[in-house]
């Protein structure tokens, strides 16, 4: 594929996400209700979190062509100006720290970043399962009704944050290769 067709396959697929259904209910908010003897989660239902990884995770895997990560040779090789290329290095900066930024879990008397915690539950469970410590970490994070509920609005929270990530970069985008088509 050429960067072109990468950059416009990147807004297809963030479109994708702003309007899928977990995206609009985050936007509702979530909230845990604690009665006497239930815990009940309000916010995106299990269905809508794995319909919004399907595609969110193609922005962050080393292996995808629309990676996050990737955008800047893209904008390059397409002769972007250095405007567009200087904000799209500030919000991979940001991401970058961001995704290395203490979560709120604390594991083993450690602090796990927002990378950690995502891959645990993306590959521990959502995803895959194949990788053996992303699998004990989930399990371990979930076993109980509190630290499972805990651990999930928390992981929906860290979505929340990278999908407005990925909101700016598709706008940035699209200016990029409405410029180009001129």
């Amino acid at each position: 594929m050429h960067s072109k067709e990468i950059l416009e396959l990147f807004v297809v697929k963030a479109d994708k996400l702003l309007v899928s259904s977990f995206s609009k209910e985050m936007q509702k908010g979530q909230r845990v209700k604690v009665g006497k003897e239930v815990i009940d989660y309000v916010g995106p239902t299990d269905e809508e979190l794995d319909a919004f990884l399907l595609t969110h995770r193609l922005f962050f895997q080393k292996n995808e062509p629309i990676r996050i990560n990737n955008l800047h040779t893209h904008y390059e090789n397409l002769g972007v100006n250095e405007s567009e290329l200087e904000q799209l290095r500030e919000i991979q900066e940001w991401i970058f720290n961001y995704w290395h930024s203490d979560s709120p879990l604390v594991y083993n008397k450690e602090r796990i970043n927002n990378w950690k915690f995502y891959e645990a539950f993306l590959y521990g469970d959502l995803a895959h399962t194949n990788n053996a410590e992303n699998r004990k970490r989930f399990k371990d994070w979930t076993k109980t009704t509190i630290s499972k509920e805990s651990s999930y609005f928390d992981f929906r929270q860290i979505l929340g944050v990278t999908l407005m990530v990925i909101a700016q970069l598709k706008y940035l985008t699209e200016g990029v290769l409405l410029k180009l088509d001129i």
